[in-house]
């Protein structure tokens, strides 16, 4: 029993162990997680929303992480089931061209990006107006808009950000300069009128350099 195991293992051609251990080791990953994993209707974004409680970026972490395993199993299981077609062995007469792959393909491939595009946006747009959290709000403050201070009178004066503090001010390793030029000029042109109980920044301007450059991203995985 065990000589047939053994002889039936070392038929199985490399190739295969090397598409199929990955996925196996992969979804062994995301097994263990989920298993001992929050849930998020107990402690992700909804069940913050319906106890009016406070949402912190851990319980985004905990609702996208749930959700995005579960995701991965399934995208495990259709690359697995893909495995036969995947490993065979090509024939001498293969070539890029009569596979599709060569320049014939860009339609294809096009048609595939725009779709991963889209749904990435439909995904991301959502929060783009969300607010600022630590990081954000120092880099806002400090490095592209500027913040509301009290002078030694006690009266509230706006003191503006300047593109010396954009490009050189580093107090604290968080000022990445070249997000903070292009957010800079995405939130060029916001009027908050000089009213202190007015937001004096727009979360949507700030955020589209990276909205932006995430979805640039995405057919660059292709």
């Amino acid at each position: 029993m065990i000589s047939r195991a053994s002889a039936a293992l070392r038929r199985i051609p490399a190739r295969a162990w090397l598409y199929f251990v990955p996925l196996a080791g992969a979804a062994m990953g995301l097994v263990t997680y989920l298993a001992d994993a929050p849930l998020p209707w107990e402690e992700g974004v909804a069940a913050r929303e319906a106890a009016g409680k406070a949402i912190k970026p851990i319980h985004f972490g905990i609702t996208g992480l749930w959700y995005g395993a579960w995701g991965g199993l399934v995208l495990l299981a259709m690359v697995a089931a893909l495995g036969p077609l995947a490993t065979r062995k090509l024939s001498p007469a293969f070539s890029r061209r009569s596979a599709g792959l060569g320049r014939q393909s860009a339609p294809t491939f096009a048609v595939f990006a725009l779709g991963a595009i889209a749904i990435a946006a439909f995904e991301m747009a959502p929060r783009l107006d969300s607010s600022l959290w630590g990081d954000e709000d120092y880099t806002v403050r400090r490095s592209i808009v500027g913040q509301w201070e009290r002078n030694a009178e006690d009266e509230l004066w706006f003191r503006e950000t300047t593109w010396w503090d954009t490009l050189f001010a580093y107090r604290t390793p968080n000022n990445h300069v070249l997000f903070s030029i292009l957010a800079r000029l995405s939130h060029g042109g916001y009027d908050h009128g000089g009213a202190p109980e007015k937001l004096h920044f727009d979360e949507t301007r700030l955020r589209l350099p990276a909205f932006l450059f995430g979805l640039a991203a995405v057919p660059m995985l292709g």
